[in-house]
């Protein structure tokens, strides 16, 4: 079942669709204080599952489609050809540390989908990095080494060029994920 939730997922993203259906409630923060929403599982790895690419395409000849035509920002677990596209690209790049043994990642997990479901700007490519659990591979280690990041649930910004331009442990509502992408994207 995970296995057809991904491909769905992946299917969606490569065929340029601009809009995904989710489950009533699916996206909702937990109001108890000791409930945690459980990670999409859309966004758990599946090694063999082929890379998303962060560039939209038309959906039939693959040829990258613009803004006009649908082009949307997309949150997808990290791999490293996906970030290395995006970067190339001259992408804003949204990276989320998140341990799936973590509460507070759980939590927050819903609400960057949410920030990317509603429209963040086409030219932000977002990533779920693992940080520090069972999934987390060298080149996940790496990139958290080469931003100082320390701790899981670390949100960081990076311009087109590169560079952080936000590092932050907060919790951010879906508001607040697109408010400081906004804010770097200008």
């Amino acid at each position: 079942m995970k296995h057809l939730v991904f491909v769905a997922l992946a299917a969606v993203l490569l065929l340029g669709c601009t809009q995904v259906q989710t489950q009533p409630g699916a996206g909702s923060v937990p109001t108890q204080k000791n409930a945690v929403a459980a990670p999409s599982d859309a966004m758990k790895k599946d090694a063999s599952a082929p890379v998303a690419s962060p560039v939209a395409t038309d959906g039939l000849t693959g040829t990258p489609s613009s803004p006009a035509m649908g082009q949307k920002a997309v949150y997808v677990p990290f791999t490293q050809a996906s970030y290395d596209a995006a970067r190339t690209a001259g992408k804003l790049i949204f990276l989320e540390f998140y341990a799936n043994w973590c509460p507070t990642c759980k939590q927050q997990e819903p609400q960057i989908e949410a920030a990317f479901q509603k429209g963040i700007p086409a030219n932000v490519a977002g990533y779920r990095v693992n940080y520090n659990d069972d999934e987390t591979d060298e080149n996940e280690k790496n990139l958290a080494r080469q931003f100082g990041v320390s701790y899981q649930h670390t949100h960081v910004i990076l311009d087109g060029a590169g560079s952080v331009k936000t590092k932050s442990l907060e919790f951010w509502s879906s508001d607040m994920v697109a408010q400081e992408i906004q804010k770097v994207a200008g």
